[in-house]
C-alpha cells in the first residue's frame, strides 16, 4: 500500500457519519482507546474460557476486508493470535469490551487477521457505545500491513455502518467501514471494507 506525500481528505461519508445511539461497546481515541486495540491488550485477555490458542470452529464464514489506495485487498479470515475469543472461534471476532478507568465507556471491538501467525495483516475497529446496528464515528482503527507497518486512524476520520448486530455468542456483527489512516500523521492512505465477524464473549475487566 503506497504512501501519500500529504494526508488526503476525510471522504464524505466519513465526515458525515454521526455516532451510533447503540449501548454498549473500550475507551475513544480520546478516553484512551489505544490501550484497547493495543497487542498487550489481547495477550493479557487470551486465557478466558476453557479452550486453547484457535479455538473451535465457530462461525463459519466469518471474515474481515479491507481494500486501500488501489492496493491487493486483503480478506481475513482468522482470529488473530492471542486475541480475545481465540478459544471460542479461529474466525475474525467480535465482541464488546468495557470497564476500565473512571469515565471509560464500553466499546465494540472488531478484529481479524490474514493468520493466527505473530505479525499477521490485521485490522482492528474501536466503536464507542455501539451495540446495535446504525453509524458510528467515535472510535479509531488500526492496521497492521504486510510490510509489518501499522497504520493508525486520523481523529474523525472513522465512518463505520453496523448493519446486523447479532447479540448473542455465536452470532454474526455485520457492517462496513471507511477510515484514513496514517503513520505519524504526515502520510496518509483511505482504507475501506466490510467485516461479518463471529460474536464471542463480551470483556469485562475492573
Amino acid at each position: 500500500m503506497g504512501c501519500g506525500s500529504d494526508v488526503e481528505s476525510v471522504p464524505a461519508e466519513a465526515a458525515g457519519a454521526t455516532s451510533g445511539t447503540g449501548g454498549s461497546s473500550v475507551t475513544s481515541s480520546t478516553t484512551g482507546s489505544g490501550a484497547a486495540m493495543s497487542s498487550s491488550s489481547r495477550a493479557a485477555s487470551s486465557g478466558q474460557g476453557a479452550g486453547g490458542g484457535g479455538g473451535a470452529n465457530g462461525c463459519s464464514g466469518a471474515y474481515v476486508e479491507v481494500s486501500g489506495d488501489g492496493a491487493t485487498t486483503q480478506h481475513l479470515t482468522s482470529v488473530c493470535g492471542g486475541s480475545w475469543g481465540s478459544s471460542e472461534t479461529s474466525t475474525p471476532v467480535g465482541y464488546v469490551f468495557s470497564g476500565g478507568p473512571a469515565g471509560s465507556v464500553p466499546h465494540l471491538i472488531i478484529d481479524g487477521c490474514a493468520s493466527s501467525q505473530p505479525g499477521s495483516v490485521e485490522l482492528r475497529l474501536s466503536l464507542a457505545n455501539a451495540s446495535s446496528t446504525g453509524m458510528f464515528s467515535d472510535g479509531d482503527a488500526q492496521y497492521h500491513d504486510a510490510m509489518g507497518l501499522t497504520w493508525t486512524s486520523l481523529p474523525q476520520s472513522l465512518a463505520v455502518n453496523v448493519t446486523a448486530y447479532g447479540g448473542g455468542v455465536g452470532d454474526l456483527v455485520s457492517g462496513q467501514f471507511k477510515a484514513i489512516v496514517t503513520m505519524g500523521g504526515d502520510a496518509g492512505i483511505n482504507l475501506s471494507g466490510t467485516f461479518a465477524v463471529c460474536h464471542v464473549s463480551d470483556e469485562n475487566v475492573p
